[in-house]
């Protein structure tokens, strides 16, 4: 497996922050690249929480989540994408004063053994790195202008 891991500070309190991320079938309030989202159980937060995304030059996503820490953060697994066996995705709110800090991890696990670690070192790295980032980026604008 291959971790990456992102870090933002967000000019808001981290019950702010929280109260976005956890409406866990909204994410295309915030995030960008996400097109549209919506929930696909009856619970939108909590563990077996699941949603479907349309995500921008990529496609439809469904993500359901495995751990839940209410108020803190949680993580959700993407499988069978592609290249890509799994993805934990972990998203964590940590107050720092006034401000909230967010962090971002993705364990990613490839498919096609040499061939697939080779795809993740070429492509699937940066394209994780960036979609992270402009997840981060819009859920900071988000948070701090609403």
């Amino acid at each position: 497996m291959s971790k990456i891991t992102v870090t933002v500070q967000i000019d808001a309190p981290a019950e702010k922050v929280w109260e976005t991320i956890a409406d866990f079938g909204g994410i295309s309030n915030w995030a960008p690249n996400v097109l549209s989202s919506h929930s696909t159980t009856p619970n939108n937060g909590g563990v077996d929480a699941a949603r479907h995304c349309e995500v921008a030059g990529f496609g439809g996503v469904d993500e359901r989540i495995i751990d839940w820490e209410d108020g803190s953060g949680y993580t959700f697994i993407v499988e069978n994408i592609g290249p890509v066996r799994r993805v934990f995705s972990t998203w964590a709110v940590s107050a720092q004063d006034d401000r909230a800090t967010v962090t971002t991890s993705l364990d990613i696990s490839m498919k096609f053994g040499l061939f697939g670690a080779a795809i993740y070192q070429l492509v699937a790295r940066r394209n994780f790195l960036k979609a992270i980032a402009v997840g981060q980026s819009g859920l900071k604008q988000y948070v701090e202008s609403n």
